[in-house]
C-alpha cells in the first residue's frame, strides 16, 4: 500500500518558480505515521558530477532521504538516469514521481511494482511543519575509525548517519 502524501509548502513554491532546462530533479523527505512527507529538492546537474544527490545526502539533517524525482515534462516516461535515482530511495517500496507541465501543473504518482499510480497530495503549511517536527542542530565530534580514504570517509559517514536517531 502506498503512503498518503504531503508536500511542504517551501517545495512547492520552489516548484512553481523553477525555470531549468534540466529534465529530472530529485525529491528529498521523511516517513511518519504512514505518511511521505516531502520537505526538499535538487536539480541534478548530470554532466558535471555523477549522483549529486548522493553527496548532498551526506548534507541533509538525520531522517530526511531520497524519496523520489521530479519530472519536468508533460509525459510520464522515465529515463535510465531516473531509473537510476528511484533504485536508489529506500525510505519507501514506492518512490514518487512527480511531473511539472510547461504550465507548472504538478502531478505526483506512485511507482508501484514497476506501473505508475497517480496520488493526491496535501499541502503542508509552513506553520504546521514547524509544530509538528523539533529542529535541533547539535555540534559534536564524531570519531571515524575507517581507510584513509575519500570512499571510506564516505561510506562511514553514510553509515553513522543512518545510526543517528531520536527517538
Amino acid at each position: 500500500m502506498s503512503p498518503r502524501l504531503k508536500i511542504s509548502k517551501y517545495v512547492i513554491e520552489r516548484l512553481s518558480l523553477i525555470d531549468t532546462e534540466e529534465s529530472t530533479g530529485c525529491l528529498y523527505g521523511l516517513m511518519y505515521d504512514g505518511i511521505l512527507l516531502v520537505v526538499g529538492l535538487s536539480l541534478e546537474l548530470f554532466e558535471k558530477e555523477k549522483n549529486t544527490y548522493n553527496q548532498l545526502l551526506l548534507n541533509l539533517p538525520a531522517e530526511i532521504e531520497l524519496c523520489g524525482v521530479i519530472k519536468f515534462s508533460d509525459c510520464l516516461t522515465i529515463e535510465n538516469k531516473a531509473k537510476e535515482i528511484l533504485q536508489d530511495v529506500d525510505i519507501t517500496d514506492n518512490p514518487l514521481v512527480i511531473i511539472i507541465s510547461k504550465e507548472k501543473n504538478i502531478k505526483a504518482h506512485f511507482l508501484v511494482h514497476d506501473k505508475f499510480e497517480e496520488t493526491s497530495y496535501e499541502v503542508m503549511e509552513n506553520d504546521e511543519l514547524w509544530k509538528q517536527f523539533l529542529h535541533v542542530r547539535l555540534n559534536t565530534i564524531l570519531p571515524l575509525t575507517c581507510e584513509a580514504t575519500i570512499a571510506g570517509v564516505k561510506n562511514t559517514l553514510q553509515n553513522k548517519r543512518k545510526k543517528v536517531n531520536f527517538i
